[in-house]
């Protein structure tokens, strides 16, 4: 009987999911957009030589002007901007984490272990500083650039979301179906289940009461999230 009413619920999902597809469809697709950070390397001509930029989001975080290692500006701009998206791909970080030390022997932007971007002595004399100088304008770029499209990404998770989920109730007998949920994002995404509990008044009224829950075998109601619309059948 219980596996008779998970098939049921699921298949009310499905009608209730193309029924509402375009509305939910949008919030995922904002949400996709403001996913982890954007990170960027491309190239620019000054005076006909080619330089790397590295781009956070829509800022300019550094410029390398020259070549090194037996890599171009260019790939060196790369290379930096691949370290970074690996290092942000976990949307842990944040801006307070770039900092500034000396690793062997050269000023460098670090995050933990892991060498950003190292500011040697001629890269600093193009852009008319100090090493040390050059390294702390080049993490303080990084943070503020982090930090704006962090802020950004967890701003959209707190836009109010929806989406549709299976309701199973207990009561006089079994009775399932489905609901669409609401609130913020990040609270619609706990949510997976909506618990339905029936009790009669005096014979005369029956209350149906429907709480989000994280699972049905984590009975924790999710808070800020309601139910907007339902619908169910008798077994």
């Amino acid at each position: 009987m219980r596996n008779r009413a998970i098939a049921v619920s699921l298949a009310i999902f499905g009608v209730f999911g193309l029924a509402l597809a375009g509305s939910i469809s949008q919030v995922r697709v904002a949400l996709a957009a403001a996913e982890g950070v954007s990170v960027v390397a491309r190239e620019r001509i000054v005076a006909g030589r080619p330089e790397g930029e590295v781009v956070v989001g829509d800022r300019v975080i550094l410029r390398i002007r020259s070549a090194a290692g037996g890599l171009t500006a260019t790939q060196r701009a790369d290379s930096i901007a691949q370290r970074l998206q690996m290092l942000l791909g976990g949307g842990q970080l944040t801006g307070n984490d770039f900092r500034v030390a000396q690793v062997n022997g050269q000023w460098a932007v670090v995050v933990g272990d892991t060498v950003v971007v190292t500011a040697d002595p001629y890269q600093a004399a193009l852009n008319g500083t100090t090493p040390q100088r050059l390294a702390t304008t080049w993490r303080d770029n990084l943070a503020a650039a982090v930090s704006t499209q962090v802020a950004g990404f967890r701003g959209e998770q707190e836009r109010g979301s929806s989406k549709v989920v299976p309701i199973v109730s207990l009561g006089s007998g079994i009775r399932v179906g489905a609901a669409q949920i609401s609130g913020p994002a990040s609270n619609v995404s706990q949510a997976s289940v909506v618990g339905q509990v029936e009790a009669s008044f005096q014979d005369v009224a029956r209350i149906r009461i429907f709480v989000p829950l994280r699972s049905v075998t984590n009975i924790q109601r999710v808070p800020q999230v309601n139910v907007r619309a339902y619908g169910d059948i008798q077994l």
